[in-house]
């Protein structure tokens, strides 16, 4: 899916476009939530849980350095083991400063 720079912004498109991308280069990635509860208009927010990414006592999201365009947006990341996710989910994690579970989206692999 090509995104168009002339297309006004749609965070939960491109948040689905990301998730698409991340599912095709990482088999890791079992599931991907787009939290967009909290954030800033322009920035997408991406919890992947990922069972290939080590285990690290307070994972920080990453930004992916998406700024340029007419659509200027962020995306950050955030990988977690599928334990650490079990815990966020459950409460007995805190989540990143800012972030939090409350709206969370699914968002699914697409079909071949």
């Amino acid at each position: 899916m090509a995104i168009s720079t002339k297309a006004r912004f749609d965070r939960d498109e491109l948040a689905l476009h990301y998730a698409n991308l991340h599912f095709d280069v990482d088999e890791g990635v079992r599931e991907i939530y787009h939290l967009p509860q909290g954030a800033p208009p322009r920035e997408i927010r991406l919890l992947e849980v990922n069972s290939l990414v080590a285990e690290i006592q307070n994972p920080e999201p990453i930004d992916f350095g998406v700024h340029t365009g007419p659509d200027r947006h962020v995306l950050i990341v955030l990988d977690v083991t599928p334990h650490q996710w079990e815990l966020l989910e459950q409460g007995r994690k805190p989540m990143p400063a800012g972030w939090t579970l409350k709206g969370k989206k699914l968002l699914k692999r697409r079909s071949p």
